[in-house]
């Protein structure tokens, strides 16, 4: 059901235009960090305004804010949320047409930015000591299936494909 690419050291265009029409869901993760956002700021654009260009939808994409500390918790997220916002008014969502009649359903517009479910809106995994020393995913499995954060991100995740968790 689920193809997970980690691609953080990054991808090669060519690797990048094939996996473009491949998945139904892109999930992209950030940080705070200007290095996160310069690298998601070009993503974006791909997936968004170019391919508006192009005259198709933009792709799906769920945002993650990833490495939240705890004691920085409120304040960091609130930051990467308006962060978000306006990198995806630059890069993804559409102008809204003239007339409300030539809206089309596949597409973002900048107005649908207030939807409690959209792209820019990112779930929020914390930063983990668990997850910084470990030496195989079974010695951790069982606890990231229980972290909340883990746990609403799979919801988020299922949610886009009509499904709800068990």
């Amino acid at each position: 059901d689920w193809i997970l690419i980690d691609s953080r050291a990054g991808l090669a265009d060519p690797a990048g235009a094939l996996l473009g029409g491949l998945s139904h869901l892109i999930v992209l993760f950030g940080t705070s960090a200007n290095a996160s956002w310069a690298g998601l700021r070009i993503v974006l654009g791909r997936l968004g305004s170019a391919r508006l260009r192009r005259g198709v939808p933009q792709a799906d994409c769920l945002l993650v804010h990833g490495m939240v500390t705890t004691r920085a918790s409120e304040d960091a997220r609130r930051a990467f949320i308006d962060r978000s916002r306006d990198e995806y008014e630059d890069t993804y969502y559409a102008a809204e047409p003239a007339c409300a009649d030539e809206r089309k359903e596949e597409i973002w517009y900048l107005g649908d930015a207030e939807s409690s479910d959209a792209p820019h809106v990112p779930a929020t995994l914390h930063y983990s000591d668990l997850l910084a020393f470990f030496d195989r995913l079974p010695s951790v499995a069982d606890r990231l299936a229980e972290d909340p954060d883990y746990v609403a991100l799979a919801e988020r995740i299922a949610t886009r494909f009509g499904r709800r968790k068990a």
